[in-house]
């Protein structure tokens, strides 16, 4: 580690703890590291004006709340003001921030953005809205919990369930498991990528989409695909590039979405407000996906990095989200809301920059760490 003093190191891999005066460094079973920080060392803090933050952390706290170290936190959420300092102030004085760091010692890690397609739709299918979006395979299983995702079940056994090229191919072995139909098989393909989004029928009904499972193929990127292809230029890889690629070149469509055989399964939802697969609201630019290997879920984060549009990101935002490809320590996809500015943000924003989870001021809270209940 790069600070050599008051170190205390909880290692769950031998379970051992060493304590010194303040606890600096915490690791998890050899895979997260959470490095103590001072409020004055969180790049971005006093930036932040802190909008919508009771909002998002009340909908963290109706799941938190259960777990002893929240609970005096989480009642003490009901009757805050949602003022700029009075927010900040209880954030202070209620919670420390610790940094994530990589094992190497680095302290960056991918930052981007995702949101809330909006699409348009039919409950029948037609030449107009002629593509499916499709609920839960009735064959199928659970086969992990914390993805969703799925398996076939062929007698007595489990197998892997259709690709995304044998799903949308001539054999159309989901037909009749349809749950809504949209115009554009594209615009299919980035609303799985996104996970949920809404659609806006003819007579001007919106209707919300959620994420329902996946299929137990591998998240293959295509973005990736077509700079290998030579199509794109690494460095000018972007949804708005490989959207306009994919336009240009309506003949290799197929070939190309079929590249990624991992395949999104949706279910209407009551909210028109996404759900996170926390179980939770998300709220625009006050949620992000994690990797829950790493982050728990509902906990909150202060995200600091640059912007592509705009001004720098530094934000209080509150883990209530997943995705396929949301992997690793530092790591976030921020939540951004619906609208051509999220559009064009998510689209753009793939930024270093720096992570601190915020950990309750709770002393049973390093033995939960130490009990392993942190995740």
């Amino acid at each position: 580690m790069n600070k050599q003093t008051n170190i205390v190191l909880i290692v769950l891999i031998g379970i051992f703890l060493v304590s010194c005066s303040t606890t600096k460094v915490v690791v998890l079973e050899d895979k997260t590291i959470y490095q103590k920080a001072d409020w004055d060392e969180v790049d971005g803090w006093e930036d932040d004006r802190l909008r919508n933050v009771k909002q998002s952390f009340t909908r963290s706290c109706t799941k938190l709340k259960e777990k002893e170290h929240w609970k005096e936190v989480c009642h003490k959420l009901v009757t805050l003001s949602d003022e700029e300092e009075i927010i900040r102030e209880f954030f202070e004085k209620n919670f420390t921030p610790f940094e994530l760091v990589n094992k190497d010692d680095d302290n960056e890690g991918l930052i981007t953005g995702y949101y809330q397609p909006v699409l348009r739709g039919s409950r029948t299918k037609s030449e107009k809205y002629y593509y499916p979006l499709y609920k839960v395979p009735k064959d199928s299983v659970v086969v992990d919990t914390k993805k969703g995702t799925r398996k076939r079940v062929v007698g007595r056994e489990r197998e892997d369930c259709y690709t995304r090229a044998e799903i949308d191919g001539y054999g159309e072995p989901l037909k009749g498991q349809e749950l809504i139909w949209i115009d554009s098989k594209v615009d299919g393909f980035f609303l799985q990528i996104q996970g949920s989004g809404l659609v806006m029928l003819d007579d001007k009904e919106i209707v919300s989409v959620g994420y329902a499972g996946k299929n137990s193929h591998k998240y293959v990127a295509i973005g990736r695909v077509l700079v290998e292809m030579g199509a794109i230029e690494r460095d000018e890889v972007s949804m708005q590039s490989i959207r306009k690629w994919l336009k240009e070149n309506p003949e290799r469509v197929d070939e190309v979405l079929n590249q990624n055989p991992s395949y999104v399964f949706f279910r209407f939802i009551d909210t028109i407000d996404p759900i996170g697969s926390y179980g939770v609201p998300l709220t625009p630019k006050r949620s992000a996906a994690v990797d829950p290997r790493h982050v728990p879920m509902g906990y909150p984060l202060f995200i600091s990095c640059d912007s592509p549009i705009g001004d720098d990101i530094n934000a209080l935002l509150f883990a209530q989200d997943k995705g396929g490809a949301v992997k690793g320590r530092v790591r976030a996809d921020l939540f951004l809301g619906n609208g051509e500015d999220a559009v064009e943000l998510a689209g753009h924003l793939q930024e270093k920059g720096k992570i601190w989870i915020l950990l309750p001021n709770d002393k049973k809270l390093v033995q939960s760490i130490i009990d392993n209940e942190l995740f």
